[in-house]
């Protein structure tokens, strides 16, 4: 068993003997954020705390922000994130910076937003997927014009770009006249590059390149990403 599945694992255990509270409290927010908040300042225990701030954020309630920034920005380079694969246990999941940063965009915090541009700007195009995506959720809860430099910058990398499909004519691996097979490698670097240019186009967008990006996508032969690209193209407001 590989070490991110160990990993996986003993968080899916964990997670399982707090499921029954995390429901009442996700269905009874109002009546539970004074209770988290409370809590959260009383615990002298660091992750206790940290718990404690994430549930708040993804709340909206921004008590925690100052722990959860502290948490980002004291991790210097990005952790062991997760690929997009096809084996459910250690793929579509997220690392604990990854978290992190999704609950700081959730909080809508302005205080946030620095500590994700931060982490923007260290990733690459080898970068693995769960990084990407927590990034993108985060920065499309702020739209904020301070995040298209760093999504530009991104987007203009060699290697990162150009990977949508939209002619079955050549097409690598394609049989039948059917879209054609991606590998995962394929896979996750169009995900990858249609989710940056959504974010881009959502925070403002730069000399029309989100939206160029998006309406390739919207012709890519993959159904999955052209569904996703004319979503999002439809509904920037």
């Amino acid at each position: 068993m590989t070490r991110l599945s160990r990993q996986h694992d003993q968080s899916r255990k964990a997670v399982s003997k707090s499921m029954n509270a995390l429901a009442v409290i996700m269905a009874h927010p109002e009546r539970s954020k004074s209770l988290l908040r409370e809590a959260c300042k009383k615990s002298s225990n660091r992750n206790e705390r940290i718990n404690y701030a994430k549930i708040l954020s993804i709340l909206g309630d921004n008590t925690g922000v100052p722990i959860l920034i502290a948490e980002v920005d004291g991790q210097t380079e990005w952790d062991e994130g997760y690929p997009y694969t096809a084996g459910r246990d250690v793929g579509n999941v997220f690392s604990d910076l990854d978290r992190f940063i999704i609950a700081l965009g959730y909080s809508g915090d302005p205080r946030a937003l620095e500590s994700i541009l931060r982490k923007t700007t260290l990733l690459k195009p080898e970068t693995v997927l769960s990084h990407y995506k927590a990034v993108t959720f985060a920065l499309r809860r702020f739209r904020d014009s301070r995040a298209v430099e760093p999504l530009v910058t991104l987007l203009k990398k060699p290697g990162f770009g150009n990977h949508a499909i939209t002619k079955l004519a050549g097409a690598e691996d394609s049989v039948m006249g059917l879209p054609p097979r991606m590998s995962f490698k394929q896979l996750n670097a169009a995900f990858k590059e249609v989710i940056i240019a959504a974010t881009l186009y959502q925070c403002g967008d730069y000399q029309k390149m989100g939206r160029t990006i998006l309406e390739q996508y919207s012709q890519d032969v993959n159904g999955h990403f052209a569904s996703y690209a004319q979503a999002i193209s439809c509904r920037k407001d």
